[in-house]
C-alpha cells in the first residue's frame, strides 16, 4: 500500500484532469507518466486511505485472534486463514481477469 502511495505522489504533475501515459506494446506495458494533482487525491481517497484502514484492522483483530488461540497447530492453521483473507481480492483478481487485463 505505501509503495503505490508513494509511486503516486511521486507522479510528475500533468495540466487539470489530464493523464500522460505510454504504452509499449513490445512488451505489454503500460505506464502512466503524469497525472493531474486532483487525480492524485481522487486516488489516494478512493484508493488507498479504504486499503489502509482494512489493513489496520485486519491487523488488529488477526492479532487478537492469534492470541487467543492455545495450541500451536491451531496458530498455524488460524495464521493461514488470515493470510488467506488478507490476499483474497488478489486471488479473485486473478481467478476472474482475463491474463491480459491483469497485465495491465
Amino acid at each position: 500500500i505505501c509503495e503505490v502511495g508513494l509511486a503516486i505522489i511521486r507522479l510528475d504533475n500533468a495540466k487539470k484532469g489530464q493523464v500522460q501515459a505510454d504504452v509499449d506494446v513490445g512488451e505489454d506495458v503500460f505506464m502512466i507518466k503524469r497525472k493531474g494533482v486532483i487525480n492524485k487525491v481522487v486516488v489516494c481517497v478512493v484508493v488507498l486511505i479504504p486499503r489502509m484502514f482494512i489493513a489496520i484492522i485486519l491487523l488488529i483483530y488477526g492479532a487478537i485472534y492469534l492470541a487467543n488461540t492455545l495450541a500451536v497447530t491451531d496458530m498455524i492453521l488460524n495464521a493461514c486463514a488470515l493470510e488467506i483473507v488478507k490476499d483474497i481480492d488478489e486471488y479473485l483478481f486473478e481467478a476472474i481477469m482475463s491474463h491480459r487485463v491483469r497485465e495491465l
